[in-house]
């Protein structure tokens, strides 16, 4: 059998996505923290057989760094080369017949098929008894992975490289075919500064250098981000609802609408569902003409024929410049109760916001009972109850999500899930936590939104809002993006 002998004296080691490698020899990390994985695995397989310290140049994205490592798996850091964070360029071997046979050990009368992935052996020592994964290093406190290794049989001398972490997992398949070469690598799911991880986050701990990682607000603000800008499989529909006037629903549908444009990329449309004279063309940008729903609906089987353009749709819908999403207004004239939006009218409507659209957040009137209003509900993947810290409108939010829970099995499965944005209405008010508190027993979620002049404009955009009334904001846009994921898998098991 083929051995692979290391050298001593100065052992390069390099973090790949999916293990590390030893002298240019691949190691499959087991679970835990690879860069502790790996000195672990120089402190056992060299450090302790040459029987004194060894010299690490340890590798990773983050730069390169000169370690020593005790067989008893203590380190010292000698130098730091930060700049340098190239691939070690050690070639590997191919796979020889002895070194396939290598990896096809098992336990005395066990059928190499029957193992689980899981079931390795411990380390053994010359006399069989398993060593304790102990070694006294403070820095794999917590997450040292239990160490799978090889048992060496006086028949089959095991080299190192033999007894690795895991099954050694070289860069071939079959019979000596070199694998395809890819200099793509995975994307990083954390873009900004590095945290404290890898061998940064070791020499951290270690004292050696300062954490250059995101503040917890950054960190907060990436999170809110990321469930904001995620593009769900087919299009969602939010109902902004509240049957008091003056709860802060058009402000409400504006500042969501707005978060989720320009933060998860346009395609959102803000719909007023006012039976009567809504407000939401009133506070937002006009377009160059002055069409309405009524418009939109003449020109409906237009709209959903299969040559129409998105750009069509620029006809009757108006473009908010700065927060890049689309106002779809209602009739300001639509008075008499022949005019109105129908049930029919608004499945209609809702068939063309959900071809060109990938979430439309509506609007609503202040009638619960109108058509319109319930057929918003049966078209809605989450429920939103906009109130402001008044008791009425909190009152009035309330008495809407228990008469949903009697409406049907699918209102009820909305309002357990919804988002109730408690908006601080006057500084006079108390402080919305109370209210927020409350809300959070009687739906999914509740958020408050701080007292801020800006959402009493005439024409409300997010950039007019203060930096923690924004912030609240972005909470806000959070948390319904999280309710717009969860609520909808509710919805299907709910029977038809």
């Amino acid at each position: 059998m083929t051995t692979h002998e290391i050298d001593p004296a100065v052992v390069q080691v390099r973090i790949d996505p999916d293990g590390f490698r030893v002298n240019g020899q691949r190691v499959a990390s087991a679970s835990g923290d690879t860069h502790s994985a790996a000195i672990r695995y120089v402190a056992e397989q060299v450090a302790a057989p040459a029987g004194r310290p060894v010299t690490v140049r340890a590798v990773d994205d983050a730069g390169t760094h000169r370690i020593e490592v005790t067989p008893a798996g203590a380190m010292t850091i000698l130098s730091d080369e930060p700049g340098d964070p190239s691939p070690a360029t050690e070639p590997v071997q191919p796979p020889t017949a002895a070194d396939t046979a290598d990896r096809a050990i098992t336990e005395p009368g066990e059928h190499p098929e029957k193992r689980s992935p899981r079931e390795e052996p411990a380390v053994a020592d010359a006399t069989g008894q398993e060593k304790s994964t102990e070694n006294g290093n403070p820095w794999l406190t917590g997450h040292r992975p239990e160490s799978p290794h090889v048992p060496p049989t006086a028949a089959t001398p095991v080299s190192p490289l033999h007894t690795a972490a895991a099954p050694v997992q070289q860069d071939w398949t079959g019979d000596d075919v070199q694998a395809p070469i890819s200099f793509l690598t995975p994307t990083d799911q954390e873009p900004g500064p590095v945290p404290a991880t890898g061998w940064a986050g070791l020499l951290v701990r270690l004292g050696w250098r300062k954490p250059a990682g995101p503040t917890p607000e950054q960190m907060a603000e990436r999170a809110d981000h990321r469930a904001i800008a995620q593009h769900w499989p087919g299009p969602r529909t939010i109902a902004v609802i509240n049957p008091k006037g003056g709860a802060d629903k058009t402000p409400t549908t504006v500042f969501l609408s707005a978060f989720l444009a320009r933060v998860g990329g346009a395609g959102v449309l803000a719909w007023d569902n006012n039976e009567t004279r809504g407000t939401l063309g009133w506070r937002t940008e006009q377009g160059p003409h002055s069409a309405h729903v009524r418009d939109l609906l003449r020109s409906a089987d237009e709209l959903l024929a299969p040559d129409a353009r998105v750009a069509d749709l620029a006809r009757y819908v108006h473009h908010q410049t700065e927060d890049q999403y689309d106002v779809l207004r209602s009739d300001p004239y639509a008075i008499r109760p022949e005019d109105r939006i129908g049930a029919d009218e608004l499945e209609m409507v809702h068939r063309v916001a959900s071809r060109y659209y990938r979430v439309t957040v509506m609007d609503s009137g202040n009638n619960e009972a109108s058509p319109n209003w319930l057929a918003m509900i049966d078209r809605a993947d989450v429920l939103v109850v906009a109130t402001t810290t008044n008791v009425d409108a909190a009152e009035s939010g309330r008495l809407a999500l228990e008469n949903l829970r009697q409406h049907s099995r699918r209102a009820a499965v909305l309002a357990d899930h919804a988002v109730a944005i408690v908006s601080h209405g006057d500084v006079n008010d108390p402080d919305p936590g109370e209210t927020v508190a409350k809300y959070q027993h009687l739906c999914g979620d509740a958020v408050a939104i701080p007292f801020d002049r800006a959402m009493r404009a005439r024409h409300l955009r997010m950039d007019g809002l203060a930096p923690q009334t924004h912030v609240a904001w972005r909470r806000a846009a959070a948390t319904v993006a999280h309710a717009l994921t969860a609520a909808p898998e509710a919805l299907q098991r709910v029977p038809s």
